[in-house]
């Protein structure tokens, strides 16, 4: 998986993900709130119409080959795939990726003013703050589903 950030959002640009791994489990990325887009590609099957994502953390944006397929935003975090959209070989998957603000105020909250990314009046969070779970979790799975 290709994943790109925004550097306006404290991430790099592009890390690359051999497996799908929670953003707190990567240095780089663990305080990073915002969106994410995760790109891979894959060949298939024609007698697939569903792609799981398995789990997010917290919503997702879908496109196959340029197409939306819809936003999921709690389990069973699955969408349809239409027919015809899936090709034997070179398929494209997109999945955007949007997690919580938590993540970001409590690395922000270990940093001197100046050099925080978020503006906030107030937060509950501390340096040592639980972090949340983000990202596209996985495991990503194609599957036949009866209509």
């Amino acid at each position: 998986w290709r994943v790109r950030f925004d550097p306006k959002f404290g991430g790099p640009a592009r890390l690359d993900f051999p497996t799908l791994t929670d953003w707190r489990e990567r240095p780089e990325i663990r305080h990073y709130s915002g969106k994410a887009i995760y790109e891979t590609r894959f060949d298939a099957p024609k007698e697939v119409n569903t792609l799981s994502l398995g789990r997010v953390a917290n919503a997702a944006s879908v496109r196959l080959n340029g197409r939306d397929l819809g936003t999921v935003w709690s389990a069973p975090w699955t969408v349809r795939i239409p027919k015809g959209l899936l090709r034997p070989k070179g398929n494209v998957l997109q999945v955007t990726v949007a997690n919580l603000w938590v993540n970001r105020l409590i690395g922000d909250a270990g940093l001197p003013a100046e050099k925080r990314i978020t503006k906030t009046t107030w937060s509950p969070f501390r340096p040592d703050s639980e972090l949340q779970p983000s990202g596209l979790l996985g495991p990503v799975t194609l599957m036949r589903k009866d209509p």
